[in-house]
């Protein structure tokens, strides 16, 4: 998950719990063109995009594609998953949620490229739960 960095007290509270204490503050979340751009930074073999029901999703996968009998291609430096929710599939139309499944390696690089768009974010882990600070102003 992709938290925008604000004014709220209790974001910036719950922050500071961790140690996170932002020199600045995004204005806003990510529009998609923001995104296609960060996933686009990551280098990917082959970036996939879907939209459906009011969802965006990306799927970023890394080569070489390794094909075999029997079994569909598969790409050999695995994949890497954004997910936003979004009213329209335009460039200039700003995200509500955003969503990643993969490494955190990935993860931090494309959400580095967010920060460096939009000012400070935090992503939160499913796996451990612990917010990450990308960006600073």
């Amino acid at each position: 998950m992709l938290i925008a960095v604000c004014e709220d007290r209790e974001v910036l509270d719950w922050l500071g719990g961790f140690g996170l204490e932002p020199s600045g503050r995004a204005l806003r979340y990510p529009t998609l063109g923001e995104l296609r751009a960060a996933a686009r930074s990551a280098r990917p073999t082959e970036l996939r995009e879907i939209y459906s029901d009011g969802r965006w999703y990306a799927d970023l996968l890394w080569g070489p594609v390794h094909q075999a009998p029997g079994r569909a291609p598969y790409y050999a430096g695995g994949g890497f998953e954004i997910s936003a929710v979004v009213d329209r599939p335009d460039d200039d139309a700003i995200v509500t949620s955003v969503g990643f499944r993969g490494g955190h390696e990935r993860l931090d690089a494309v959400a580095d490229a967010i920060a460096a768009a939009v000012g400070p974010v935090v992503t939160v882990p499913a796996s451990s739960g612990t917010p990450r600070l990308h960006g600073t102003c």
